[in-house]
């Protein structure tokens, strides 16, 4: 994840999007997901633009980490590692296959309510 996040900084990975402006490209590289921390839709504006955006991904990690916590079998999160690397902050995430769940219709939901039955009632 390290050389990936490397690779995208240095320009050594061409994005998936690469019309789009250099902020908001996306890379993926050896089945990982790669994102730079930026506020590409205004998302964090009104908190501080950028600069809230480049605080964002460690809190994403944080909520990973605090769910991988609890255990819950059958659960999983995605793989998540955020590094800086020469002034940015890139989020790299396993990728999961489309086809994971594709015997199992309405997994989504399913999981919501197991969840919500288990852990919250």
């Amino acid at each position: 994840a390290i050389r990936g996040c490397q690779a995208v900084v240095d320009g050594n990975i061409m994005a998936i999007n690469p019309g789009e402006e250099s902020k908001v490209h996306m890379f993926i590289w050896n089945n990982m997901f790669f994102s730079l921390g930026f506020d590409v839709k205004d998302h964090y504006k009104d908190f501080g633009g950028d600069a809230a955006a480049h605080v964002a991904p460690t809190n994403d990690l944080q909520g990973v980490r605090a769910i991988n916590t609890l255990d819950i079998d059958g659960l999983h999160t995605l793989g998540t590692v955020v590094v800086d690397y020469k002034g940015l902050r890139v989020t790299a995430q396993s990728i999961v296959p489309d086809n994971i769940y594709a015997s199992e219709p309405n997994v989504s939901s399913r999981m919501e309510e197991t969840f919500v039955i288990q852990y919250y009632t």
